[in-house]
């Protein structure tokens, strides 16, 4: 079980090997066919392990084999379960390249963000079209452009993913606000959509260092973070 008003973390770390393929029939029809759909395979071993992790983890919280979860979308694409009916398991999950995170809690929505850290421009058009005022003159001050430009946008992802609104909720109509010395963003959000209670953000260190992540919540929530390799995933099955 989760305590109230802790947030649990799993990321799978490395590249996804061959070995995932044996591990297609763990998988609904469904997300078999979207596993086939990938035209090159690295994406699809990549899809194949962030689904049997994700059903790896949940079966271990809601005390169920894996096969028998069901999830369900709302309008906008953010998942929940299904199936079992009876829990108060919130979780969301992101991946990005060899890296898979997974955040759960029992207490609150949440959202969670990876990305590769690539090379940007600070005066690029992501920043101008999507990041508010005040995240713009962040990022054109801060030492390193580039990581505070992952900082901020894993920040707003895992905002939005955890409202459940996913992109249809326009990201220059908030703003993540540091708040010194706290370690945590607060959110400002001044669109019409806009939620009623507070959600802070966290950044979260991982032992990748070509990778910025962020986990969201409502209200402060200490988070505890476990990262295994793929291979070690796979001594677990």
């Amino acid at each position: 079980m989760i305590p109230a008003g802790v947030i649990r973390i799993w990321g799978c770390l490395g590249a996804a090997n061959e070995e995932f393929d044996l591990l297609l029939d763990r998988l609904t029809g469904q997300e078999q066919e979207r596993a086939k759909g990938y035209r090159f395979p690295k994406d699809r071993l990549r899809f194949i392990r962030a689904r049997v992790f994700l059903r790896h983890l949940l079966a271990g919280h809601l005390g169920c084999e894996p096969a028998e979860i069901a999830f369900k979308c709302n309008q906008w694409g953010k998942p929940t379960i299904e199936h079992p009916a009876e829990h108060d398991l919130h979780f969301n999950l992101s991946h990005s390249e060899d890296v898979v995170l997974i955040a759960m809690s029992s207490s609150a929505e949440i959202g969670v963000d990876v990305e590769r850290i690539r090379e940007v421009r600070a005066d690029n058009a992501i920043v101008r079209r999507q990041f508010s005022t005040p995240e713009q003159h962040y990022v054109a001050k801060a030492r390193d452009r580039v990581a505070a430009f992952f900082a901020i946008w894993t920040a707003k992802e895992a905002y939005i993913k955890g409202l459940g609104y996913g992109l249809a909720h326009p990201l220059t109509k908030f703003s993540t606000t540091s708040v010194p010395d706290k370690g945590f963003q607060v959110i400002e959000d001044w669109s019409h959509s806009g939620p009623k209670d507070s959600w802070q953000v966290q950044p979260v260190p991982l032992p990748a260092p070509d990778y910025a992540a962020s986990v969201a919540t409502i209200g402060a929530c200490p988070f505890e973070l476990t990262t295994l390799t793929s291979a070690q995933f796979l001594g677990l099955l």
